[in-house]
């Protein structure tokens, strides 16, 4: 895909992304797993906001999924979460965040806020949604006193990156 600049998300490949995000989920081969995230970030980058309609449907998906210890794949769903994360607000698939970090699994929980501390690093007070903040401030602050310490790590590092985002106020 590196010599193609913008795709159109077609009737025919729209379903064929649900394939792969339904790869992704099932599919116990983590090479496989792990092409099929690499294909859809792809997608993600190269038809941007077009694939926001797929990114609703892949966050829960790929938020379950990050609990596989394998780097390759982890690595794969990380890359895309960061790439599918530019082409919709975080309010379509807050849902899904709020499930993720009441995991029972914690590297689900750290793994997605994670995801949290790079997507607000990424923002500044003019693109975050104040009320997915307060939607998900409850959510965070539960995460910041987990059991595991690397929850509780990376839980604190949404903090920062919300006030970053947001300035000291």
């Amino acid at each position: 895909m590196d010599g193609i600049g913008r795709i159109e998300i077609s009737e025919r490949l729209h379903e064929l992304l649900k394939i792969l995000i339904k790869i992704i989920e099932k599919d116990v081969n983590v090479n496989v797993a792990a092409l099929s995230a690499q294909i859809l970030k792809e997608t993600a980058q190269k038809s941007r906001f077009a694939f926001a309609s797929l990114a609703h449907r892949a966050f829960p998906v790929v938020f379950d999924k990050l609990k596989d210890k394998k780097a390759v794949l982890r690595d794969a769903l990380v890359e895309f979460c960061d790439e599918a994360a530019v082409t919709t607000p975080l309010s379509a698939y807050s849902e899904a965040v709020i499930t993720a970090l009441g995991s029972k699994n914690p590297q689900t929980r750290q793994q997605t806020a994670l995801f949290l501390s790079r997507f607000y690093a990424k923002n500044d007070a003019k693109t975050v949604e104040i009320d997915v903040v307060k939607q998900l401030v409850e959510h965070i602050l539960k995460a910041t006193n987990d059991a595991d310490k690397e929850v509780r790590e990376a839980s604190l590092r949404i903090v920062a990156s919300i006030q970053k985002s947001l300035g000291e106020a």
